[in-house]
């Protein structure tokens, strides 16, 4: 497989990673979700590499493709937190500096 076809590959289930991320509601089962999305992609693959010659495994197998796809989502997850939930901090405490300078 190409240098250039894995590096697609990985950014591929990054931009995935983050929909999924945006589209699930805020739930318990987020988690759950997300393994349930992994796996799907870890048959999907699986199948390519058991029925095609586009996927060819070198010292790799499924369970390290599900766990590196499970944790793009879940550190994927942090970013998205960490990045939006100060990004709402910061909108919050300059509405709240505007309000208060708008009011003395």
């Amino acid at each position: 497989m190409s240098l250039l076809l894995q590096y697609g590959i990985i950014v591929s289930v990054w931009i995935l990673s983050l929909l999924l991320i945006l589209i699930i509601p805020r739930q318990k089962r987020r988690l759950a979700m997300v393994a349930l999305f992994t796996t799907v992609l870890t048959i999907v693959e699986v199948l390519l590499v058991q029925y095609t010659d586009l996927i060819r495994y070198v010292r790799w197998n499924w369970f390290w493709s599900w766990a590196t796809i499970f944790l793009t989502f879940l550190i994927t997850r942090v970013f998205c937190v960490v990045y939006f939930g100060t990004m709402t901090r910061v909108e919050a405490a300059k509405q709240k500096n505007a309000a208060s300078t708008t009011r003395s």
